[in-house]
């Protein structure tokens, strides 16, 4: 079978290519694109992800007349897909036109995902640094990011479909959460119909705000008790608020009554990283383990059972939460974090009943001790927080608070003042070091969804410092949310970057990481901290278990909460 990679076409193949010598290699690749400049010499890639190059007059003809096919394909593709619409379906699930090429799809969607048009620049930046694109890729790219940079100047933000300015969305916000308040006045009237109706308006005339789905979420839950609807309308608060932990528990416990157990399962997990107050979840992790031996009706498969069970168990032994003190209780928690008996009243007074002051949110990240009571993290692992907390290392039950000395949006950093906390101080390289060099990544992806254990990650630098990526580098180690602001360090155990992890979307980080180097890291650290110096260069490498030993000491966990305060 022969069959080969043009543009974004991806097929499997197994090709043997016959050289113009006596002999004949057999050899499993892919074919990329002709070599840009030389278009006599094919470039391929083997199944191992590297890349080689091979005259096209060493393949047979066979083999010739098959790549000129499918270039004349990919021409006819291009030529037509010039200025033409490409039909998509968004995380939404809404189709979608896409005012791009067809080489550009998954770029451009990635981009209309974001929540700035700066973040959509970021995308498009760090898929024209990619090792592996095409000519036609790259100069399709450099066009369409034009149209984001404009946006981006006029610093403005996604609405739905629309991208609009901040003064814009300032005053859509302000009018729809006065919707959302008059729908609880309609609710404390006992007039739920009318509170439905006004809150299915403010969701539709803010389609970036969670709050009125939770809402509704909430009323279909416990008033007109339509689990299914209420599935719905969680489920979309949760898909325009990713990181809103009482609404993945509330989620969560109407899946569970609807026999979504997997489902169920995935949602608790991610709610027991983000909410404030992760007990609620703790106790509906213990109810639906209680209901499987107790009710007839409630049938888990084993394995999915066995999840709950060790998710249960790292709930209650390493969170140290504690079981729920009534039997068969599930537990719905309100947007500002009030729990609330799903089997008792009628629902209303929990929404009613608002907290003067509560946390609504939190976030968590990684950062690293650079000088005695100093840490050096990502400016968006702490951005907007109104309570930063630093765990100690050698001790989980112990949390210092932290205060913010000083923060940057580019380079991403921020650096932390931690006083009474001693851990020792990693020591920073003065440039990175060259391109293939191995390195190690520190820190605490997903936060507790997988466990609370310091992780570290192998990898070697891919790029040096990239203009297209605002000067960051690429590397090669696994990276996830949580390892934000982390550690990247070297066979001596000194830092030589700091993780990213905020504005590149998923599907174009599986294999690469994107990291601050040490020389963009320097003019930040000289202006606040000046009497700090780079490592002197030489030491002998260390076995990397020793490199592990020597850096993980001086990580730590970061925790932002994010507090309201009810307007009087």
């Amino acid at each position: 079978m022969r069959s080969v990679i043009i543009g974004v076409l991806l097929l499997s193949v197994a090709v043997s290519w016959a050289w113009a010598e006596v002999r004949t290699w057999s050899v499993s690749a892919e074919f990329v694109s002709l070599k840009p400049g030389s278009p006599q010499i094919a470039i391929m890639r083997r199944t191992d992800r590297t890349t080689f190059e091979v005259p096209l007059e060493q393949l047979s003809e066979a083999d010739r007349a098959f790549i000129r096919t499918q270039l004349a394909m990919l021409a006819a593709a291009s030529s037509t897909s010039t200025g033409a619409k490409v039909v998509v379906t968004n995380s939404a699930g809404k189709r979608i036109t896409l005012d791009v090429p067809e080489v550009l799809k998954e770029v451009e969607l990635n981009a209309l995902e974001c929540r700035t048009a700066s973040e959509a620049v970021q995308v498009y930046k760090f898929f024209l640094a990619g090792p592996e694109i095409t000519t036609d890729q790259r100069a399709a790219a450099e066009e369409r990011i034009k149209h984001w940079l404009s946006l981006a100047e006029q610093k403005q933000l996604r609405l739905g479909d629309r991208w609009v300015t901040p003064e814009e969305y300032d005053d859509i916000k302000r009018k729809c959460d006065d919707m959302v308040q008059h729908s609880l006045e309609l609710l404390r009237l006992k007039n739920h119909k009318l509170a439905r109706e006004e809150l299915v308006k403010a969701s539709r005339f803010n389609p970036e705000s969670e709050k009125a789905d939770f809402l509704m979420g909430w009323i279909y839950a416990l008033v007109a008790r339509d689990d299914v609807k209420a599935i719905q309308h969680f489920a979309e608060a949760t898909r325009r608020a990713p990181n809103n932990g009482y609404a993945l528990n509330n989620l969560a416990v109407c899946e569970v009554f609807e026999k979504r157990y997997v489902l169920a399962l995935e949602h608790f997990k991610k709610s027991l990283d983000l909410a404030p107050d992760k007990q609620p979840i703790a106790e509906n992790l213990g109810a639906t383990i209680e209901s499987a031996a107790r009710i007839r009706s409630v049938v888990i498969p084993k394995k999915t059972l066995d999840e709950f069970n060790d998710l249960y168990r790292m709930a209650l032994r390493e969170l140290k939460l504690k079981p729920g003190t009534k039997s068969l209780t599930f537990t719905l928690v309100t947007p500002y974090g009030k729990s609330f008996d799903r089997s008792g009243g009628d629902g209303v007074s929990g929404l009613l009943d608002e907290p003067q002051d509560a946390v609504v949110s939190t976030a968590s990240g990684t950062g690293f001790v650079i000088a005695p009571g100093y840490v050096l993290t990502n400016h968006h692992v702490i951005e907007g927080a109104t309570e930063i907390g630093v765990r100690d290392p050698e001790d989980r039950d112990k949390q210092y608070k932290a205060i913010v000395v000083a923060s940057l949006e580019v380079p991403d950093l921020a650096l932390l003042k931690v006083e009474g906390f001693n851990a020792p101080p990693l020591q920073l390289e003065s440039k990175l070091p060259r391109r293939g060099t191995d390195l190690m990544a520190l820190g605490f992806p997903l936060g507790n969804a997988l466990g609370t254990e310091l992780k570290t990650t192998r990898g070697a630098i891919i790029s040096m410092s990239d203009p297209q990526l605002d000067g960051n580098c690429m590397i090669g180690a696994q990276i996830n949310p949580g390892n934000s602001g982390g550690p990247i360090v070297d066979q001596q155990g000194n830092v030589i970057g700091v993780v990213v992890a905020k504005t590149y979307q998923e599907r174009f980080i599986s294999s690469y990481g994107i990291a601050i180097p040490c020389e963009l890291v320097w003019p930040f650290l000289n202006k606040h901290l000046p009497d700090l110096k780079p490592v002197e260069t030489g030491a002998a490498p260390l076995d990397w278990p020793d490199v592990d030993a020597k850096a993980s000491p001086s990580t730590v966990f970061i925790m932002s909460l994010t507090r309201t305060t009810k307007s009087k």
